[in-house]
């Protein structure tokens, strides 16, 4: 038995979930999310609604390791999907830097981070990104319906200009703990 994917699914009473063959798709207040079904999902598992909430139900009663991690990543991605389409998700990111700035414009993120030329990222149209500064600190807050573009376009920015170890300058999560790597001295007069 999977450890998640035994536990139950609450559902909003906005939701709806459709089994379209290779994909679920989930409807919500913020939009519709499609999740692709793990393979041989159909096989292995299926979904019952009791109530409020819904569960993964495997077809028979012993599984190998692998079918066991596809019950419950199936679980998570139903789960997030349902989070996504009621409240939604955001991440935030944080440049640290004197001189590095972030401007947007025309739905395209413009990024001065110590550079020759100034680097230009468009994001998809289904994220929003709100750009907040203080003193030498931006934090961009990412926001949208989908758990999995969200990180991968975080991921892409932070890419740009990854934090140096040594003075904590550039882009990192905002949950991410600053460990700063001490510098070394030169010995001698």
């Amino acid at each position: 038995m999977s450890k998640l994917g035994k536990k139950l699914i609450l559902l909003d009473k906005n939701v709806e979930i459709e089994d379209r063959g290779d994909y679920f798709e989930v409807k919500g207040p913020l939009g519709v999310l499609k999740i692709q079904k793990p393979k041989n999902f159909d096989e292995l598992f299926s979904l019952v609604k009791e109530n409020n909430s819904l569960k993964i139900v495997a077809k028979k009663e012993k599984l190998k390791s692998k079918e066991k991690s596809l019950w419950g990543l199936a679980r998570v991605l139903l789960n997030n999907a349902i989070i996504g389409v009621t409240q939604g998700w955001k991440k935030e990111i944080i440049l640290e830097g004197l001189g590095y700035n972030v401007e947007l414009k025309n739905n395209k993120l413009i990024f001065k981070v110590g550079k020759s030329h100034l680097v230009e990222f468009e994001p998809p149209s289904d994220i929003k990104i709100d750009i907040k500064s203080e003193r030498g600190k931006i934090t961009l807050t990412l926001s949208g319906i989908d758990k999995q573009k969200l990180g991968q376009v975080g991921s892409a920015i932070i890419s740009i200009k990854r934090r140096d170890i040594y003075k904590g300058k550039g882009f990192r999560w905002a949950d991410e703990i600053l460990k700063l790597k001490p510098v070394k001295k030169a010995i001698g007069s």
